[in-house]
């Protein structure tokens, strides 16, 4: 009997198409190849790969395009004297702005840089960390608050392999840095629906992160969701105006936490 022939007797055209044993069969090998795809998979992750906004021509807060942030930074960099940098997006910029007197008190004077941008996804500061010029810095400690803007389309999976890969470039450049991850902040839900599904991936992410350094001595996860939460467990209007970024009082009660954080790791290397 030729192949043919064997092919009929599987196909029976206008009764069943397949005997059930084929059937089974070709759905285990189907499940096996797809499986196998998935692992086997070299489709990058895009939260992890550098991408630039240089080209960009909006106004951020601030009255600078990204590309004059970006120089701004460099410029501060390069003063050295640097014992800590601040990775982020426009929750940890706008302590230029809304923040600014609370970050001349606290932060200014202890040599932290603010290396936050408006709108800056994982990738963005990933791509900041691999093109900054640190010929004249070398610091000790880096605040990573970064993610909330990859919210619309990734999954806490990605924005958490995003803050992996930007840990592991800190670690190439500076291996002896100890690293500080926050947790994604809270927001107000303001937009129903949305923010809803929002606030479900924050809470897998701020779970994925812990879970991923859990075991890593050089990076440590800090939840600081209760220095922006009301008693009722919601964060208030006036905390966040527009949802998202911080009142100057929430920028004071931050930049405290980020001081005992600077004063504990300088115990810590004593």
């Amino acid at each position: 009997m030729n192949w043919r022939t064997e092919l009929k007797n599987f196909f029976v055209i206008g009764k069943k198409s397949l005997r059930p044993l084929t059937l089974l069969f070709m759905l285990v090998l189907l499940s096996i190849v797809v499986a196998t795809r998935a692992c086997f998979s070299d489709e990058p992750v895009l939260e992890t790969l550098p991408v630039e906004r240089l080209n960009e021509a909006t106004m951020l807060d601030g009255n600078k395009t990204w590309k004059e942030v970006f120089e701004l930074q460099q410029q501060e960099l390069d003063q050295g004297n640097i014992e800590c940098v601040m990775l982020g997006d426009s929750i940890t910029f706008r302590f230029r702005t809304t923040g600014k007197t609370v970050w001349d008190t606290y932060l200014g004077p202890r040599n932290v840089v603010n290396l936050g941008i408006d709108s800056d996804r994982t990738e963005h500061v990933i791509w900041r960390l691999l093109h900054y010029d640190w010929s004249k810095a070398s610091p000790k400690l880096a605040f990573v608050l970064i993610g909330s803007n990859n919210y619309r389309d990734s999954t806490a999976a990605n924005i958490v392999a995003g803050n992996r890969r930007i840990c592991e470039i800190l670690r190439e450049l500076f291996p002896d840095i100890k690293i500080v991850v926050f947790e994604l902040f809270p927001f107000r839900l303001i937009n129903g629906e949305e923010s809803e599904r929002q606030l479900h991936l924050r809470n897998e992410v701020n779970r994925l992160l812990r879970q991923e350094f859990a075991a890593c001595d050089s990076v440590q996860v800090v939840n600081v969701e209760s220095l922006f939460l009301s008693p009722d467990g919601t964060v208030a209007a006036e905390t966040m105006p527009d949802g998202v970024h911080l009142c100057p009082s929430a920028f004071d009660r931050w930049a405290q936490e980020i001081t005992c954080l600077i004063d504990a790791n300088e115990r810590s290397g004593e």
